[in-house]
């Protein structure tokens, strides 16, 4: 049964509704997890990124450790593991020695990444196919920033031939550039940039709202952008918070198509704090926060990250900064159409967690989210940690 908007009922029959349709992440608790699994026995591996294909695949994305950036299809097993990372062929990425490694798919059998390639200091992109297990590398492409060194980027997938991101500009005062990477009939460009004229600080975020709008989101502002073809467009911006406060860390999750989850590292107060921003047609309205996610835990700087999970839910995932030993821990927010945010409770989902990278997928049922993480309770070091999430 599909449940309507609610429209002339109470705000508690509308409530009601909402938590029926949201019955589900919201209770997540870990019980369901998978185990813990390693890969990379070996040793050696860097920064990663993960993104869900199916429900029994997905594509690793990574630093070896010894100068290449490389991409592997990994299988889901029966028993909500990942079998090894060798049982696929791995393909080697132009993208040399890189930071700030983000991967995104624009179909099953196309996806693009981006990075820091640590050889010429440029941020690049690659398009990627996939047919079967096999990956192969259609293109790669300089976005136009001069990264810093072992700062986050962010992309996004827009549509079935774009993706948005948005990079710190190491040139020009640290400002914030976003572009377009589109891969119309498999040949991939770069769009012009556009300057958000903000401070992105070390960690930016971005997220699709429809096929041709996004949000950003950086130390001090909600930026709303639409896209034409290839062309940005800068439309409006409003800060975090009223007081204009600058964040250590930001992370954005779509809700629908006007809003997002934002949450944000108060540095000063150690926490992670929720709030909602809408698109309402005319300017982004800010909506009411809900404080302190992760039970007083801020996240090591960089180990934000967020995915989109449906039925208004979003999941935040960090490194806990403050627990001993330092694990990954994920936390479902959501909001209800009329900006109420509800948000359940924190679940651990890794063992130590060795370094500044912990990312999260959604699978496209919305059933499993896959998590990575670089794992710190084994040797050799520098093992990738990995940990199939079950919602119900």
């Amino acid at each position: 049964m599909k449940l309507g908007l609610g429209l002339g009922l109470s705000a508690a029959q509308r409530q009601s509704n909402y938590e029926a349709i949201t019955a589900d992440w919201m209770s997540w608790d870990g019980s369901n997890d998978g185990p813990i699994t390693r890969l990379f026995s070996s040793g050696g591996t860097g920064g990663q990124d993960v993104v869900a294909i199916s429900d029994g695949e997905a594509v690793l994305f990574w630093n070896t450790g010894a100068g290449e950036g490389k991409a592997v299809v990994l299988d889901v097993d029966n028993d909500l593991t990942f079998k090894s990372e060798t049982t696929n062929t791995a393909l080697t990425l132009s993208i040399s020695d890189p930071d700030g490694i983000n991967i995104v798919t624009l179909t099953d059998t196309l996806l693009v990444a981006l990075a820091e390639d640590n050889v010429s200091g440029l941020m690049e992109c690659s398009l990627i196919s996939k047919s079967g297990k096999v990956l192969a590398e259609l293109g790669n492409a300089d976005t136009g920033v001069s990264a810093g060194a072992n700062f986050r980027n962010s992309l996004a997938r827009l549509s079935n031939a774009q993706a948005v991101f948005v990079g710190r500009e190491n040139n020009d005062s640290n400002h914030g550039r976003v572009g377009v990477i589109d891969a119309s009939g498999g040949v991939l460009s770069v769009g012009a940039l556009i300057d958000l004229n903000d401070g992105v600080g070390r960690f930016p975020s971005i997220c699709r709202l429809t096929d041709n709008s996004f949000f950003v989101v950086t130390r001090q502002k909600v930026h709303y952008c639409t896209v034409s073809g290839a062309t940005v467009t800068h439309v409006s911006s409003l800060d975090i918070d009223a007081a204009g406060t600058l964040y250590d860390d930001t992370m954005i999750g779509r809700v629908d198509d006007v809003t997002a989850l934002v949450a944000y590292e108060d540095g000063a107060g150690s926490q992670v704090h929720v709030n909602s921003f809408t698109w309402n047609g005319s300017a982004i309205i800010r909506g009411a926060p809900q404080a302190d996610i992760f039970d007083g835990n801020n996240i090591f700087q960089g180990t934000g990250t967020v995915t989109a999970l449906g039925n208004r839910q979003v999941m935040f995932s960090g490194r806990q900064d403050d627990e001993t030993p330092q694990f990954s821990a994920a936390v479902v927010c959501a909001v209800d159409e009329v900006g109420v945010i509800t948000v359940a409770n924190r679940v651990q989902t890794s063992a130590n967690v060795t370094a500044g990278n912990a990312v999260i997928d959604v699978s496209p049922s919305g059933l499993y989210v896959f998590s990575a993480y670089l794992d710190g309770t084994t040797a050799p070091s520098q093992q990738i940690g990995t940990r199939i999430l079950k919602g119900f």
